[in-house]
């Protein structure tokens, strides 16, 4: 999903960053693995699966924004 798209690459970076750098020194790639897999579960908690009632909030705000940018719930 989008969640697993957008946010994977870069927590990856950031932990093979801190495994280079030796602050990571007793964390297993499992470890990491893992850690960057429930990040982005998290994520999709917050962002991706609330994003219809996200969607209809801003509409009740902003109702102009339906017919201009075509945004639905």
């Amino acid at each position: 999903s989008f969640s697993l798209y957008a946010i994977h690459f870069p927590l990856m970076a950031f932990v093979s960053a801190n495994w280079a750098s030796g602050l990571l020194k007793n964390t297993s790639h499992l470890m990491g693995t893992l850690l960057v897999f429930f990040s982005c579960c998290f994520f999709a908690l917050l962002f991706e699966f609330p994003s219809k009632w996200y969607r209809s909030m801003i509409i009740r705000k902003l109702p102009l924004l339906s017919q201009k940018c075509g945004i639905r719930s």
